[in-house]
């Protein structure tokens, strides 16, 4: 049995060093590979995808230039139906994945449900979410997300049918052909949620196919809601910060009204270069666990929820007359405010830190 979490990358990588073949099975010397020289514009994927349309390999681009970047940005597709249903009429979500300054399209994902899913389990509706290699004429499929039902019950959680648990499928074989059905051969990582969900602090792990932890991530006790984002950190299992999944906020008033009207989100993923492309891509499986569980549906300013509370597994709804208790300060703290406002010197612990 192949190890498809690990081999299967292997397949996509540029033709150099060892892993360099022919299409024969030898072993392709790397001065033999013709590689055509492209200007530099300072921006990396830029440049390869550049590179790759001079050499005309074009192949599932978006897998190789995915292995050198560190981060990407995901775009939600803004759907009118629902702003002009006010959201009481659900369209599949669809999303494009940048690279980190949103020059060049790699990925496409679409969700496909059913329509008495979408209307009637709202964000916690099983879903599968096929991935597309964006960068070719036509695009090949090269990845699929799936969720059971989710089931907000907290005393639920451990049970594998309750769609906490998401399973990222790696849909091209080693002869780079697409796979028309997933398995359990196809799993190459999983996002689970721990017990009970981390209690007050949103957690999730990305596992590998064996169910080993590869990495956690954990977001803020209060998870601000659309328009003012949020940053969930991204650890080794020996608690290394290796990235971030950041829910991008409004920065204008055309944002602003966007949050308002509609539940598509904008958000930026980073990570180290060198990280695995296994876990770079159970990140943005991750990311759309994130966006189900917080900023979908209904949880919108406009309903008078300015942010989610998590509590065992469960967002509940934080209502603007309780922002008193996130944005309150001692009032030993606003003396020392007030002090250091009316001029003179600042108290010795301010000049220390």
């Amino acid at each position: 049995e192949v190890d498809r979490s690990v081999h299967v990358w292997a397949v996509h990588a540029p033709l150099t060093g060892e892993r360099a073949m022919s299409d024969s099975g030898n072993k392709v010397d790397p001065e033999d590979v013709p590689v055509a020289e492209t200007a530099t514009t300072g921006n990396l994927a830029v440049d390869l995808m550049n590179a790759k349309k001079a050499n005309g390999d074009m192949e599932y681009a978006a897998l190789t230039i995915l292995e050198s970047l560190d981060g990407f940005r995901v775009e939600q597709k803004l759907e009118l139906i629902e702003v002009v249903t006010c959201n009481c009429w659900e369209i599949p979500n669809e999303y494009t994945v940048f690279d980190r300054d949103g020059k060049v399209k790699l990925f496409h994902a679409r969700e496909k449900t059913g329509c008495c899913n979408r209307q009637c389990c709202g964000e916690h509706r099983p879903f599968t979410i096929n991935v597309f290699d964006h960068t070719g004429k036509d695009d090949k499929k090269v990845m699929t997300i799936t969720r059971g039902l989710h089931c907000p019950c907290p005393y639920l959680l451990p049970l594998p049918c309750c769609g906490n648990h998401i399973k990222v499928h790696y849909m091209v074989d080693d002869a780079g052909n697409e796979i028309d059905a997933t398995s359990s051969d196809t799993v190459m990582s999983r996002v689970v949620m721990p017990l009970c969900g981390g209690c007050c602090v949103p957690r999730l792990d990305i596992r590998d196919r064996a169910n080993t932890t590869m990495a956690k991530i954990a977001g803020p006790i209060c998870c601000v809601t659309d328009c003012c984002g949020a940053d969930f950190d991204v650890t080794d299992t020996k608690g290394e910060s290796i990235g971030e999944i950041k829910k991008i906020g409004a920065k204008n008033l055309r944002e602003v009204t966007k949050e308002f009207i509609s539940d598509a989100d904008n958000y930026a993923v980073s990570f180290p270069e060198s990280l695995s492309p296994q876990i770079k891509m159970a990140m943005l499986a991750a990311l759309l666990q994130i966006d189900f569980l917080f900023f979908e549906d209904s949880r919108s300013p406009r309903e008078g929820r300015c942010c989610d509370l998590w509590l065992c597994g469960c967002p509940c709804a934080c209502m603007p007359a309780f922002c008193c208790l996130c944005c309150y300060t001692s009032k030993q703290e606003r003396e020392k405010a007030k002090k250091n406002k009316q001029g003179g010197a600042p108290d010795v612990e301010v000049m220390e830190r």
